[in-house]
C-alpha cells in the first residue's frame, strides 16, 4: 500500500506490530484517532521500508514514546515527521538506530523539553551527515548513551542554545551550526 489510513475501528497495536509483514516501501500514515503513550517499534524491522509521511492526522499530542520507532529500518531513506507533535514525550530511545541509508534528518519541530532518555537515537545511522535538532530542549535528559555511536565520519548538524553541555556528545569531525 503507499497509503495507510487507519480509522476508528481498527486495532491500532494490531496494525503497528503487523507493519514489518507488509513489506512497506514508499508510505503516508494518516491515522484518524488519538494515540496515546507509546508507538514505539511502530515500523521497527520494516527492512524495506525507503520513506515515510506522517499527514496532519497523525495525531501524537499524547503520546509519551517513540522508542525503536524506525529501529533497524536498513532501507529508509526519507522520513517527514514535521506533523509530529512531540511536546508529551519522555522517551526517544533507539527511534533511528541501524538506520543505515538515511542520510539527514530534520526534527527542527520537536519539543523534547520532557525528554529524558535519547540514548542511541541515531545509533549505528553510519551514512547520516546532516541533522537539524535546533529545537531539541536537552535540560531534562539523562541518559544520551550511544547518541551519536557509528554516524557518518563528517556531517553537519543544527542545534539550538538549549543543547548545553551535550555538545560533547557530537562527532569532532561534525560541523555545528548554532
Amino acid at each position: 500500500p503507499s497509503i495507510i489510513d487507519v480509522n476508528r475501528g481498527s486495532s491500532l497495536p494490531y496494525i503497528v506490530y503487523t507493519f514489518k509483514t507488509l513489506g512497506l516501501h514508499n508510505i503516508t500514515v494518516s491515522i484518524h484517532k488519538n494515540l496515546y503513550y507509546c508507538i514505539g517499534w511502530m515500523f521497527g524491522m520494516c527492512e524495506n521500508l525507503v520513506s515515510v509521511k506522517f499527514d496532519k492526522d497523525f495525531d501524537t499530542r499524547y503520546v509519551t514514546s517513540i522508542y525503536n520507532m524506525f529501529c533497524h529500518d536498513s532501507m529508509l531513506i526519507s522520513v517527514d515527521m514535521s506533523n509530529f507533535n512531540t511536546s508529551s514525550m519522555n522517551d526517544m530511545v533507539d527511534v533511528f538506530w541501524y538506520c543505515e541509508s538515511i542520510t539527514s534528518l530534520d526534527l527542527s519541530n520537536f519539543d523534547t523539553s520532557k525528554v529524558t532518555r535519547m540514548e542511541g537515537i541515531f545509533d549505528n545511522c553510519k551514512n547520516l551527515s546532516y541533522i537539524d535538532i535546533s529545537s531539541f530542549n536537552m535540560t531534562k535528559v539523562k541518559d544520551t548513551k550511544s547518541m551519536f555511536y557509528n554516524t557518518a565520519k563528517n556531517g553537519v548538524i543544527k542545534i539550538g542554545k538549549h543543547f548545553g553541555d551535550y555538545k560533547k556528545l557530537i562527532p569532532k569531525n561534525w560541523n555545528i551550526i548554532e
